[in-house]
């Protein structure tokens, strides 16, 4: 049992960055707190699956992530 995760850790303000349905890329089960869901991979795994991890630790990062979706259009437009 050396080396095995003793518990479930969840960060309160991280969040997962996927196209399309995230249940069908990670595992999913349900948190301690209703209506909530964790994955059960940490940043490694979801940066290895190419999935975006983003950790809300302060009001400065909701700035930044308004800038992000007025990028997305953005992108798209230049993709299409």
């Amino acid at each position: 049992m050396l080396d095995l995760p003793r518990h479930l850790g969840q960060h309160s303000g991280g969040m997962i960055i996927a196209q399309g349905q995230l249940a069908s890329v990670v595992p999913i089960e349900p948190a301690s707190m209703p209506g909530r869901n964790v994955i059960q991979w940490d940043k490694e795994d979801v940066s290895d699956m190419g999935l975006i991890k983003v950790d809300l630790l302060g009001l400065g990062m909701m700035a930044v992530l308004k800038d992000c979706t007025n990028l997305i259009p953005q992108h798209l437009r230049q993709e299409g």
